[in-house]
């Protein structure tokens, strides 16, 4: 008798219908991908083991409706799982922090550890232990982020949409719409009086009288307008600072300031 129609026979006694169904229905999985040979180089018996527990991944991938819930085929799933313990031993990924798995991976890891022989064999053969971390939060660290993110909006009023931090990151979503502009209304004398420069004018007689003026007024041409100077503005110059005033210029052309002091000089021919 062939070895093929006792390795038929040994299925039929070890299997039950269900379980047929189970492998027939992963038997359009793709074929063991060769880069497995690489990634599992340094595991002697990794690369046929992967294709030795078909059953128990089939099973796995049906207890974890991959169908109806994951929306692929019980074949795509058991791939993946391959691909997925084949880079966990590749890269060295014994506690779980390198790869970030796929939800449907988190439920057949589920699936598969309940099966401890399984799950044993599996570990004894790849020659390392594997632990997994899902791939969604605990609920602590869930909370502790929510946490951090109430404390965060209350500094942030653009953020008020945002109820989740955990909602989708696509940019299209993410978008906040800008609040409406609120209208303050200032005393608009107190904007004129912010606006005023308080001087000392001292003319020829060295007489000292304060005057106001725009901090956005040129001071020449404001001061000429006190009048009772007994000159005209060609005849006269001013000096502050230090430096002698130029018309059309501002006051803050010249830094002057509240209190400043501006000297009347009359012009040299």
């Amino acid at each position: 008798m062939s070895k093929a129609v006792k390795r038929k026979r040994s299925v039929s006694k070890e299997t039950t219908d269900s379980d047929l169904q189970l492998i027939s229905n992963s038997q359009s999985a793709p074929k063991m991908n060769p880069g497995y040979k690489t990634l599992l180089a340094k595991s002697p018996g990794g690369t046929q083991f992967l294709t030795s527990f078909e059953l128990a991944l089939a099973k796995a991938a049906e207890r974890s409706q991959a169908e109806s819930l994951f929306k692929v085929t019980p074949a795509e799933a058991i791939e993946e799982f391959r691909r997925l313990i084949a880079l966990k031993v590749y890269m060295k990924d014994t506690d779980g922090i390198l790869l970030s798995p796929s939800p449907i991976m988190d439920a057949i890891w589920h699936e598969v550890i309940l099966d401890t022989k399984t799950y044993a064999s599996m570990q004894t053969t790849l020659g390392c232990t594997l632990h997994h971390r899902p791939e969604v939060a605990s609920v602590a660290e869930k909370d502790a982020v929510r946490s951090d993110w109430q404390r965060w909006k209350q500094y942030m009023p653009l953020a008020e949409r945002d109820k989740d931090p955990y909602r989708s990151s696509s940019p299209e979503e993410a978008i906040l719409e800008q609040p409406p502009a609120k209208k303050v209304k200032y005393d608009q004398s107190e904007i004129q009086a912010a606006r005023k420069i308080r001087l000392v004018v001292v003319d020829y007689f060295g007489q000292r009288r304060a005057h106001e003026i725009l901090a956005e007024s040129c001071v020449v041409t404001e001061i000429w307008k006190l009048g009772n100077l007994g000159v005209t503005l060609d005849d006269f110059r001013a000096v502050c600072n230090g430096q002698q005033l130029q018309e059309g210029h501002y006051a803050e052309d010249h830094r002057i300031t509240n209190g400043s002091v501006v000297h009347l000089v009359q012009k040299l021919r």
